[in-house]
């Protein structure tokens, strides 16, 4: 699974460009097939299904297109080391399988040369587009999977720590003040999500764990953890405290300690 990924940011990046450029032109052209295949392609399959009485091409096509989703899911078999399998990696995948398929019939040959002309360029296009969907898909799946696991090492090294504090239990109660903990903001999984989100708006390139309701719940939701969390008048008489004062920001070893009830971590602000 990493080397395909490796091969893909590489090819991906070193024609961002290029796909950008062709995807202004593609959905232009398709935009004029639209309307040239709504003049003479459904006048076409109309009689054919007519003549036949067979069933019209572009109901078995919307068909086809209604399975997409299950075609996907079995061509989540060739993910390696992914269970459940990224819904996101199989659609994008599934596509060049279940494409041509929906498309088969233009490949026969028109009347009209012009017609099959535009056949043959629609169906051009489309494996292109799908073709930039399948890299684009399969680099934020990517992403993603490494934040998720840069934020359960990070949670994990913090709750080794609190193990080791007296009178922790699963069920104590954790105020985990300030917001983070300190990651290298020009690391090159930065780098990576800053490109990738030029084609993706709205991508999250950084961790999702910030301030004290993220951190715990994400504890308990991926460590079997069952802390509670310190009331807001509580939570101000700490960060008041001179016990907090004290404190400095993680990973200083006197980033966790005990006030009052409440076991404190000082994350960085």
């Amino acid at each position: 699974m990493g080397s395909r990924h490796i091969f893909l940011d590489k090819l991906f990046y070193a024609t961002n460009l290029f796909w950008q450029l062709l995807g202004w032109a593609i959905l232009g052209l398709m935009g004029l097939m639209a309307v040239a295949l709504l003049a003479a392609g459904i006048r076409e399959q109309g009689m054919r299904a007519a003549e036949r009485k067979a069933v019209p091409y572009w109901l078995l096509g919307g068909v086809i297109l209604l399975l997409l989703p299950a075609g996907a899911t079995t061509l989540a078999i060739p993910q390696p080391n992914t269970f459940p399998y990224n819904s996101l990696n199989g659609f994008a995948n599934g596509l060049f399988v279940i494409i041509p398929l929906v498309f088969a019939d233009w490949l026969r040959s028109s009347l009209r040369t012009w017609v099959q002309g535009v056949r043959w360029a629609t169906l051009a296009a489309v494996l292109l587009m799908s073709w930039q969907f399948v890299l684009v898909a399969n680099q934020a799946a990517r992403l993603l999977e490494m934040i998720e696991q840069r934020d359960l090492a990070n949670t994990n090294r913090i709750l080794s720590r609190l193990e080791m504090q007296e009178g922790y239990s699963i069920n104590s109660t954790v105020f985990f003040a300030g917001k983070s903990v300190p990651v290298a903001s020009e690391s090159p999984l930065m780098q990576y999500g800053d490109r990738l989100r030029l084609n993706i708006r709205g991508l999250h390139t950084d961790s999702l764990l910030y301030g004290d309701f993220a951190y715990r719940v994400f504890m308990n939701d991926n460590f079997g953890t069952n802390f509670s969390a310190a009331s807001t008048d509580t939570q101000n008489s700490i960060l008041a405290s001179a016990e907090y004062a004290a404190m400095k920001p993680w990973p200083d070893e006197s980033r966790i300690r005990w006030i009052g009830d409440v076991l404190a971590v000082r994350l960085a602000e």
